[in-house]
């Protein structure tokens, strides 16, 4: 065996074992949530099986919100549920731009909500600290996927997806119109 085999034989060797230390420095702030959803792992052919935590649709709906009109606007939002799944994803949404300029209304009472783009509002409610950052981030989500529901023709949601954003909805929506009413 010459001294270029003999490298090629170490390199060869040596190759799992350093990506598999890599990804887990890479990896390690997320492998405390994965670990215990680690349900198989398989070595030759490398097979690794995580297990997906599913919410009920009842248990999606015990959330608890402060304003009655909130209760209103999940009662609206279910009946929408069983008619169109992309009507009452665009409804959630619309619900969440409508309490936007209401609670920009509030904090700046000289200020015409129609003026503003509703990016902008939203940067002025994370600002002023009446949304915080994961709130703020949600938001541009839950933007994102109205945008995604709206402008494409085969659009398809499975309903505990479309809970979920509803629910993450209302959680915004049940704040700021908590912030508007108060």
């Amino acid at each position: 065996m010459d001294w270029k085999t003999f490298i090629a034989q170490i390199i060869n060797t040596l190759a799992w074992p350093v990506v598999v230390v890599f990804i887990i420095l890479q990896l390690k702030d997320k492998l405390t949530e994965l670990i215990p959803r680690l349900k198989r792992i398989k070595y030759k052919e490398t097979e690794i099986e995580f297990m997906i935590e599913k919410l009920t649709t009842q248990e999606m709906k015990i959330i608890q919100y402060k304003s009655e009109n909130i209760k209103r606007y999940q009662a609206t939002l279910d009946a929408l549920v069983n008619i169109s799944f992309r009507s009452a994803l665009i409804e959630a949404y619309r619900l969440l731009e409508v309490s936007t300029s209401k609670a920009i209304l509030k904090a700046f009472p000289q200020q015409d909500s129609i003026t503003l783009r509703k990016p902008l509002q939203l940067e002025i409610l994370l600002k002023y600290k009446i949304i915080t950052d994961e709130e703020y981030t949600q938001f541009t989500d839950l933007r994102a996927i109205r945008n995604f529901a709206v402008h494409k023709e085969d659009f398809n949601v499975k309903k505990e997806a479309l809970l979920a954003y509803i629910n993450t909805s209302l959680s915004i929506l049940d704040k700021l119109e908590t912030y508007s009413s108060s």
